[in-house]
């Protein structure tokens, strides 16, 4: 047997919302807006690849803190789905 790297485990969504500290929901709207990584599917199982999400979690810590707060601002301000 192969040695298997610790980056290219996959995680479940459980793993990934303690990571981002997303609720799943959230984290499903990222993906369709293509802000978040997407699972690779098998059936009807779904994973990422730990290295995909830690990737995406230090690019979120190293955005400028305006820009975070400017996107916190416009879902607050954005009007309401019917």
């Amino acid at each position: 047997m192969g040695t298997t790297n610790a980056a290219d485990e996959l995680i479940g969504i459980a793993r990934v919302k303690k990571a981002t500290g997303y609720h799943e929901v959230s984290i499903w709207r990222k993906v369709r807006a293509g802000d978040f990584p997407k699972p690779i599917y098998f059936g009807t199982r779904r994973r990422w690849r730990l290295a995909d999400v830690l990737a995406w979690v230090e690019a979120q810590a190293s955005r400028p803190r305006e820009v975070k707060l400017q996107g916190c601002v416009a879902q607050l301000v954005a009007p309401a789905s019917p």
